[in-house]
């Protein structure tokens, strides 16, 4: 294992493009891997429930459950669920919207037919 850096505080294993890419590949093995076990080929998914899990179901399922043991082991759950910067858009968006409230009461207000 690495050491984690300052950025990646609370990972086991700082996170690198190869170690993606390993995980990537191994993932698509283990789909592949299950689907040629299932004895069930392509052209035959669609006829029955069993097939389609068997054939592709069960290979999807074996291969979340490995990518989320993972995950785990690796330590990056709390990386890929949370951002440790927030965007200021969402502000920015927050502001925008009461410009645009003010702005539509001022054109209310003013709409309002006057007493004579």
């Amino acid at each position: 294992m690495t050491e984690p850096s300052s950025t990646h505080a609370s990972v086991k294993v700082r996170p690198r493009v190869w170690i993606g890419l390993a995980i990537y590949v191994g993932y698509i093995i283990v789909v592949f891997s299950v689907q040629a076990f299932s004895g069930v080929p392509y052209d035959k998914l669609g006829e029955s429930g069993t097939n389609l899990f068997f054939g592709a179901g069960l290979s999807l399922i074996i291969a979340a459950v490995l990518l989320a043991i993972t995950t785990t082991l690796l330590g990056w759950w709390r990386p890929a669920l949370f951002d440790r910067h927030h965007s200021r858009a969402r502000g920015h968006l927050h502001e925008h919207r009461l410009e645009v409230r003010q702005l539509a009461r001022r054109r209310l207000v003013s709409a309002r037919p006057r007493p004579a």
